[in-house]
């Protein structure tokens, strides 16, 4: 099967083809929808060679550039397909990719993902970062949701029984009275959902 680099180097050049089709048609300003597919293209083809370091490092490091690698040639596929005379490449430009991307976009190679988060590779510093992101982000958002706000319901104040808006907080625990459910997710877990990255 061909290599990582390997499609990436071929999502390169069919965006290098569309640059120069861009450019023959009268650039952005003729080709403005056309341009902005590019550029969406060009930026996630840049973003999975950016992940061919991170994916050496280890055999998880690898399943998580290979699956977005492969999502950005899925896309990539559907962007040019039947519109390759638009992109200036051949029908099929992508074939070489197939395989590539039928292995790395299987729903079951996809769900080892879920199972842990790829390694940080974090210096102490960053880690450090990190951590003191995360504890400003902690503080403002509890901040935000103890204050009140004008879009949330009124209600009497147990304390000074004057009728003031509900915080997000007391919206929530009002909502819970009422029979509302929520998922709980383990705060280890849930931090990780906001991490740097290198």
């Amino acid at each position: 099967m061909i290599s990582t680099s390997a499609v990436i180097d071929l999502a390169d050049a069919i965006v290098a083809a569309a640059i120069g089709s861009l450019a023959d048609l009268g650039g952005p300003d003729v080709e403005q929808a056309f341009a902005y597919d590019l550029a969406h293209a060009a930026s996630a083809v840049a973003t999975a060679r950016s992940l061919l370091d991170y994916g050496a490092k280890g055999d998880s490091e690898a399943r998580i550039a290979c699956v977005f690698t492969a999502d950005v040639l899925h896309d990539l596929a559907g962007k040019i397909l039947g519109r390759e005379p638009l992109w200036g490449v051949a029908p099929g430009a992508l074939d070489g990719a197939s395989e590539f991307i039928a292995e790395y976009r299987d729903p079951e190679v996809i769900a080892l993902l879920a199972e842990s988060s790829g390694p940080l590779h974090l210096t102490d510093d960053m880690d450090m970062v990190r951590d003191t992101f995360r504890a400003f982000a902690q503080d403002v958002i509890d901040d935000y949701n103890a204050t009140p706000h004008s879009g949330l319901p009124r209600y009497r104040d147990p304390v000074t029984l004057r009728k003031r808006y509900m915080t997000p907080t007391e919206a929530w625990e009002a909502w819970e009275a009422d029979g509302g459910t929520v998922i709980q997710i383990d705060p280890e877990d849930a931090a990780d959902l906001f991490r740097p990255y290198e």
